[in-house]
């Protein structure tokens, strides 16, 4: 499909507009004239002029507590069929509502497209550590000068925060081969942080949620987001606090909202078909999603797992609002700050001398784990360690921590969930589909070492919807890996420290290239389950254990291997009783 350019401003004209000084809205006041395009009290077309760089910038009061008028949405693609740079060249439209409490009036301004992204990943997670910052802005401000040509050109704008659309687009670099030295420059670089999933790109915007009016009186109304379904596998949007957790709302009128939605419960736009809900190719179809302050009766998203099941029932509108307001779904377990989940609980000590690999899969998946995992076998970890690192609500993680020494080769196997094929849109509900168990499922090796990088860029993932293994620019830009299967559905994985990229032994398997003596987090991942389906991730008992994820999942379960070197493998294989010996038997 082609992209055009139907949101947003072109680059020349955003960095004619910051040269100038001038703001990108409406307002249905009468002290604005017009500039071009753009709206602008006359007043500043002056001031610009006068003076082209110098900042005026509105500063918000700001509130007792910074860390809780922090709001992160995140927009997963996962699978675009044009791959990921297509949606960088037409990203959703984000406008921001605001009213002013001195007068009463009221202005939307659409935020121009940034002209550069974060790339720094010190910067995007320094946040996490600061405790010196007043407001939101203020929090932010270093990366905001990532955003335009200079430092300080992008809040010239004189657009309220966070000033542009669209500040991260985090994904793991694309090479073109498995070059192991990465001595060659990727064909798509990324911010490879926070666990991720080499089919997944996740694009981040920043929110203040703290409705302060800044010192002209500016408050947020609510915050509307205009985009294209596009031709993709899995789409969701969903809205995390300061500790990375989704969260849900309870609102007024007793009300409880969650902070997400996913691709088939979004009402498309009036004229418009949303292809996860009645077939339709006309990907550039379009919708309209709200980001409300406070939620009025249902008219919110609902859904969530379990005892968490919530009310709403508009999908279209998803609550942002203040943390205080609300609870998370690990409420009686939760984390006082994000910096003690990123850096004690959630991971745990980093490997070392003094602790064996076998027990540092109890650190990864959480202390209280009994009895603990040897090393390569999966657990669920618990609610405090799975509800965190941006996760997806619709999603389920089983987790194995490793630390793999040098031309160590570990085999894996387990029977495969029906997903749909491809890179397009399917249509989809909770339950009652006949050819499938869920959207998608993956298998991703990740570094336990802060910022939880991928291992091995577009190569740390297979899935079991598409990708032959191959980077090609026109049939598989993104260079994803789809699973083999067997004549009985199961697929076969094999992570090593070793290259076996011209062994015959590999066979069909898959191979994820890991790093000897770098501490690995193995995840496995099912993603929108259907209701009917209960030998799935998110259906397991989240203990830290893994007997109970063995016996839950049964076929489904990843079981794990002996450890071969390389000279076992090469001349054992890892078929016929070679080095797939079952680590697990009979529970």
């Amino acid at each position: 499909m082609t992209w055009k350019p139907k949101y947003g401003l072109h680059v020349l004209t955003i960095l004619a507009v910051m040269g100038s000084g001038l703001v990108v809205a409406t307002d249905n006041s009468s002290d604005e004239v017009s500039t071009g395009s753009s709206r602008v009290p006359a007043a500043k077309v002056a001031q610009g002029a006068k003076k082209p760089n110098v900042e005026v910038v509105d500063v918000p009061e700001g509130t007792d507590n910074v860390q809780e008028d922090v709001r992160i949405l995140l927009l997963r693609s996962y699978i675009p069929a044009d791959g990921r740079m297509a949606i960088d060249a037409d990203p959703p439209e984000i406008v921001v509502h605001q009213t002013n409490v001195r007068n009463g009036r009221q202005r939307s301004t659409t935020l121009p497209d940034c002209p550069a992204r974060v790339t720094s990943v010190k910067l995007w997670t320094d946040f996490f550590n600061d405790d010196d910052s007043d407001t939101v802005e203020e929090l932010f401000s270093d990366m905001a000068r990532e955003l335009g040509p200079n430092p300080g050109s992008i809040r010239r704008l004189q657009t309220p925060f966070p000033y542009c659309s669209w500040w991260a687009r985090i994904n793991t670099s694309v090479y073109e081969s498995r070059d192991y030295d990465r001595s060659t420059e990727p064909a798509q670089s990324g911010m490879n942080i926070f666990l991720p999933d080499s089919s997944a790109t996740y694009w981040a915007v920043p929110f203040n949620a703290s409705q302060e009016p800044d010192r002209r009186g500016w408050a947020l109304d609510r915050v509307e987001i205009k985009g294209e379904f596009q031709e993709q596998l899995f789409m969701s949007h969903v809205i995390y606090g300061a500790d990375m957790d989704f969260y849900y709302y309870e609102n007024p009128d007793g009300v409880v909202c969650a902070s997400y939605n996913t691709d088939y419960q979004i009402e498309p736009d009036a004229g418009s078909v949303n292809p996860w809900q009645d077939a339709s190719t006309a990907y550039d179809d379009t919708y309209t999603l709200e980001l409300a302050l406070e939620p009025q009766g249902t008219e919110c998203s609902g859904g969530g797992p379990g005892e968490h099941m919530t009310q709403g029932t508009n999908f279209n509108v998803l609550p942002l609002s203040r943390t205080d307001a609300g609870y998370g779904p690990a409420t009686n377990d939760r984390l006082t700050t994000s910096r003690d989940m990123m850096h004690s609980s959630f991971f745990g000590v980093e490997a070392s001398d003094g602790v064996s690999r076998a027990n540092n899969g109890c650190y990864f998946i959480g202390g209280d784990a009994n009895p603990c995992p040897p090393a390569g076998l999966f657990a669920a970890p618990t609610d405090r360690a799975q509800n965190s690192v941006w996760s997806n609500p619709v999603a389920g993680y089983l987790a194995s921590a490793i630390v793999p020494g040098p031309e160590e080769v570990y085999v894996y196997r387990g029977k495969a969930p029906r997903v749909p094929r491809g890179a397009s849109p399917v249509p989809w509900a909770d339950d009652g589909l006949a050819d499938y168990d869920m959207r998608y499922y993956s298998l991703c090796v990740d570094k336990k070492i802060w910022p939880f990088p991928a291992e091995d860029a577009n190569w740390s993932c297979v899935n079991g919807s598409f990708g032959s293994g191959v980077y090609d620019p026109d049939t598989n830009p993104d260079g994803l890996t789809g699973l083999n299967l067997d004549d009985d559905g199961y697929w076969t994985v094999i992570v090593s420290t070793a290259d076996l990229s011209n062994s015959d032994q590999v066979k069909d398997a898959k191979v994820l290239r890991v790093e000897a003596g770098v501490p690995v987090a193995f995840i496995m991942r099912h993603m929108v389950v259907q209701d009917s389906f209960t030998t799935s991730v998110p259906s397991t008992t989240r203990d830290g254990a893994w007997p109970t994820a063995y016996d839950q999942l049964g076929d489904y379960y990843p079981v794990s291997t002996l450890v071969c070197n390389l000279g076992q493998f090469e001349s054992r294989g890892w078929t016929d009783g070679g080095c797939f010996v079952p680590a697990v038997e009979g529970g």
